[in-house]
């Protein structure tokens, strides 16, 4: 019944107008003509005056008073309505191809569909013909609508609104009747399946998706995870080792069936292993966020060595729990370079003694922790004629003699921490508590240090050192006042001669002198 069209022609029809002229408003003649559809079916019009009160019904009582409007029976070559049936009244109802224009314009505001208008229209004209088919069938068969809706989400007009204007395109063409609900409801259930089907697929699509895209990864991680210049290590919720790459099994040297399941902090020098288990229990205790830090372990060669740790808690996902990713590097020779750096920064390279800088800084230490009573000492030394070996032997002599007199100076300074300023100048610092007695014994000893001569190559040379030495109270000082007090002394003790030290104190302003060379 593709050739449905035709018979829902209204004015536009010169064929119906033309038999619609000729029949008297007054007239019961019943005219009948047939005229083949357009794909060769043959039907004919039957033109019939029907009463006002069943406009809907065919008028089969010939003797009653023809009033109200005409209709058309359509009856098809070898299919006619039953008697008694509904049938349109072309009057009330506009062709085929003005809804279906009407519908596309509705359907193209709910989605895109890839076809010229030309195209949908003809598609959309067809689907419209198999819906009103569906509705005036003999015998009655709602089930082509199914395809309709079923082709509506094969078109990916899957907007919920595609579906309301169907019905509403369908009720405009085929007029409203008994047989229009169950038609709906076959367009409706047709359209939720493939609906619901396409839905299922896409899910599947993307869960396959899913599932690829993480075998992906993981493959990816475990090439990274095998490969990897730096240790990896994977663990449980509770801190315990799962998995480790070859590299953190070569750093610590141990078979990987060893490890497994032992604690990750196990790796850990147990010196530093506090510290790194306080920091794991709260990146597990936060469940989110990043730690790091250096800890000594014990290398393969059971030698102690330093690694950096990056450790972070993965979230569960695709059905994997969470768990404990840390990432380990050796740094040991990074270091042991940064140490060497550091020590350079703060020592002086002749004599290995700390430096100025490394001197303030303990200096400072010492005052910001000291109490209101304690006192502190710093004596400021300097060779006597320092600059006559220089001038006489050369500076590669010279450096000799200052690196001899600083091994005894810091041989003889007990507690006290020896530095060197530069040139022929040191320091000694005496930490909280001193006092006067022990700085003065600790000065006595060192000028009695440097007493005997000192063989240099050929030469047999000797040195002698003059101290200014200054004991103070440590709060409400600084280093350079404290400095300053003992260059001060250093001053006074060179002006009475050689082998001589001075101790002055910030509470009297006295000096005490000591002649500690010879007589």
């Amino acid at each position: 019944m593709a050739g449905l069209r035709p018979i829902l022609a209204r004015r536009q029809s010169p064929v119906l107008s033309q038999h619609r002229e000729r029949i008297s408003p007054n007239s019961r003649r019943v005219l009948h003509r047939r005229y083949p559809d357009p794909v060769g079916n043959e039907f004919r019009l039957r033109h019939k005056r029907l009463r006002p009160a069943g406009r809907a019904a065919l008028s089969t009582n010939r003797s009653a008073r023809p009033t109200g409007r005409y209709a058309v029976a359509v009856i098809w070559h070898g299919c006619q309505c039953r008697q008694g049936a509904e049938v349109p009244d072309i009057t009330a109802h506009e062709t085929s191809d003005v809804v279906a224009r009407r519908w596309r314009s509705a359907l193209t505001e709910t989605g895109f569909v890839p076809m010229t208008v030309a195209e949908f229209d003809t598609l959309l004209a067809h689907l419209l013909a198999t819906l009103v088919n569906a509705v005036h069938s003999e015998p009655f068969a709602p089930l082509p609508a199914a395809a309709v809706g079923a082709e509506l989400v094969r078109l990916n007009l899957t907007d919920p609104r595609a579906l309301t204007v169907t019905a509403r395109a369908l009720t405009e063409a085929a007029g409203s009747g008994p047989r229009l609900p169950e038609v709906v409801a076959e367009l409706a259930r047709g359209y939720t399946e493939a609906l619901l089907r396409v839905s299922t697929r896409r899910t599947e699509m993307l869960q396959a998706a899913m599932a690829e895209a993480r075998e992906a990864a993981e493959k990816r991680f475990r090439i990274v995870f095998d490969n990897a210049a730096f240790g990896i290590a994977i663990g449980d919720t509770r801190g315990r080792l799962v998995d480790a790459n070859p590299t953190l099994v070569a750093m610590l040297g141990k078979p990987l069936a060893a490890i497994q399941g032992s604690l990750i902090s196990g790796l850990v020098y147990h010196e530093d292993r506090a510290g790194a288990v306080a920091r794991i229990d709260e990146l597990l205790a936060t469940g989110a966020g990043t730690v790091r830090m250096q800890t000594r372990y014990r290398r393969a060669d059971l030698r102690l060595g330093w690694a950096e740790w990056v450790a972070t808690l993965a979230p569960a996902t695709g059905g994997h729990g969470a768990y404990l990713l840390a990432i380990g590097e050796d740094i040991t020779l990074r270091r042991a370079q940064q140490d060497e750096l550091q020590h350079e920064a703060r020592h002086d390279p002749l004599t290995g003694l700390p430096n100025r800088r490394q001197l303030v800084d303990v200096l400072t230490g010492l005052i910001a922790a000291s109490d209101p009573t304690d006192r502190i000492g710093v004596g400021f030394i300097d060779l006597d004629g320092f600059k006559t070996v220089n001038d006489t032997f050369g500076h590669s002599v010279g450096d000799r003699l200052l690196a001899a007199a600083a091994d005894r100076l810091s041989t003889h300074s007990g507690d006290a921490m020896l530095a060197r300023l530069g040139g022929d100048e040191f320091v000694i610092l005496f930490s909280p508590p001193t006092d006067a007695a022990q700085i003065s014994r600790v000065v006595e000893a060192l000028l009695a240090a440097l007493v005997d001569p000192v063989r240099i190559d050929e030469h047999l040379l000797t040195i002698s050192a003059c101290i200014g030495a200054v004991v103070s109270t440590a709060v409400g000082t600084t280093p350079e006042e404290l400095l300053e007090a003992a260059d001060s002394g250093l001053y006074r003790a060179k002006a009475a001669g050689r082998n001589r030290w001075v101790l002055h104190s910030v509470d009297t302003t006295a000096g005490a002198g000591h002649a500690g060379g010879p007589a």
